[in-house]
């Protein structure tokens, strides 16, 4: 009887590494698959997006938004156009406004910023749902510590490779003003490929407090 339980115990363990086995290795091939059409696809032409982002500042008790075109050139150049805002002046000014300007000067020749193997280490976590989807849940482990890596979590279709959701927390804030930046960003196909359709930030911001800010593109909430 020992020898027949020990039999299916090692049976057990043999097909389970096996099972194991071929799941990293179809996430290894997922992986690569999305590092390479992610280096493919840089340089794309420029789109024309509409776009929402709430903000707001909960210590101050203080609330604000606004909506309009987010336009993309074929070089990268972002450039934000058509604006209504809402709500509290202070989120206009001390949050909104910065937060465009920021992203509307970015450098698009500068650092490379990317989820490549030259700025980060992946380990394959296991399997997660999205939305009815199979996701292959990556560890992200920068290799550098800059400004716009994050610690945190890369999801891939299982299928087609494409990104589903990224988040994680900074490892460099991009200023002594700010700190504690933590992301979420969900995607959606779009054509060939799949492009950001949600982004939560959450920071920490000197003499104001915690920010909280959701930015959605093409298919804003309908309570804006």
């Amino acid at each position: 009887m020992r020898i027949l339980v020990l039999f299916l115990v090692v049976t057990l363990l043999d097909a389970a590494a096996g099972w194991s086995s071929g799941k990293d290795d179809a996430a290894r091939e997922v992986l690569d698959r999305y590092l390479g059409s992610a280096r493919e696809s840089r340089g794309i032409d420029g789109e024309a997006r509409q776009f929402v982002i709430d903000a707001s500042l909960p210590r101050m008790h203080k609330q604000g938004g606004v909506r309009g075109l987010k336009l993309i050139s074929g070089a990268g150049r972002v450039v934000f156009t058509e604006l209504h805002f809402v709500g509290d002046d202070v989120i206009k000014r001390a949050v909104l406004a910065r937060f465009l300007s920021a992203e509307a000067n970015a450098d698009p020749a500068g650092e490379d910023l990317g989820v490549t193997r030259r700025n980060y280490r992946f380990h394959y976590k296991g399997n997660a749902d999205y939305n009815g989807r199979t996701a292959f849940v990556f560890r992200t482990v920068p290799t550098r510590r800059l400004a716009g890596l994050f610690r945190g979590e890369l999801w891939l279709d299982a299928e087609t490779a494409r990104p589903l959701r990224e988040w994680g927390q900074f490892v460099k804030s991009p200023s002594v003003f700010l700190s504690d930046i933590y992301f979420v960003r969900d995607y959606v196909p779009d054509g060939p490929e799949s492009s950001p359709r949600r982004t939560i930030l959450k920071l920490r911001v000197a003499f104001a407090g915690p920010v909280e800010l959701t930015m959605w593109l093409d298919e804003p909430p309908a309570a804006f």
